[in-house]
């Protein structure tokens, strides 16, 4: 009995302590501390290709092939970060940010909910080849149209077209973009590309020890003009 009182006096007192301590903190003090103790997303590092990741991608797949945009949306994209969808309007490179993909039935446009009827049933199949597809767009001869391979494919090498629209486009409207662009540096250096031939490309990034789709480029594949001039 008495060794219980003594437990329950000494947490008391050191609850107080903290109690004392935090009270003489300032405000801007406190959210510096807060601050020195969170980790931004976008500031973390891309882990290494692991079967977990592989497993990510499978799962990616079979529910792309399914059209299971129930499971793509509420277990394949982060709540709080979204996803990017790259595309292209009359010609011209465009994005928009989105929580979820929307099962469009008509469009003047092809949506992503679209694409995924195009997804061969036998892509749950596929064996994930570690390698960098390059697609040709070819305008002289279909014969080299396409990409240099087929199937599902990984890679860390990325495409910078959302940090090059976001930066052009923040020059217009001053700094609206700021953040995103700090995302987008995140999904263009940290992610890892994953080609679903013909049509599906998205990249992938670890938030908070998780997997989840970040992005959808569908400027890669549609040879409409103008095309992207990407600083080398």
């Amino acid at each position: 009995m008495r060794n219980n009182i003594l437990i329950l006096l000494l947490l008391t007192l050191f609850f107080a302590g903290c109690s004392v301590q935090t009270k003489n903190l300032t405000t801007k003090q406190f959210n510096d501390v807060k601050k020195a103790h969170e980790k931004k997303f976008y500031e973390q590092t891309r882990p290494e290709i692991s079967n977990e990741l592989k497993i990510f991608i499978k799962k990616v797949v079979r529910s792309l092939v399914k059209k299971d945009l129930q499971t793509i949306n509420k277990e394949l994209i982060n709540p709080k970060v979204g996803f990017y969808n790259l595309t292209k309007v009359e010609g011209i490179p465009s994005f928009s940010h989105q929580d979820v993909i929307y099962n469009v039935i008509e469009s003047h446009t092809e949506e992503l909910s679209q694409l995924m009827s195009y997804i061969s049933k036998n892509a749950v199949n596929y064996v994930i080849i570690e390698q960098n597809l390059k697609f040709n767009c070819s305008p002289n001869n279909d014969a080299f149209y396409g990409w240099n391979g087929e199937g599902l494919y990984l890679s860390d090498k990325s495409d910078g077209y959302l940090s090059k629209m976001l930066e052009e486009s923040t020059i217009t409207k001053d700094n609206k973009y700021k953040e995103d662009i700090k995302i987008a540096n995140f999904i263009e250096t940290q992610s890892y590309k994953v080609i679903l031939t013909p049509d599906i490309v998205f990249y992938v990034n670890n938030i908070d020890g998780k997997w989840y789709i970040t992005l959808f480029d569908r400027i890669t594949t549609d040879c409409s003009s103008p095309d992207i001039k990407l600083d080398n």
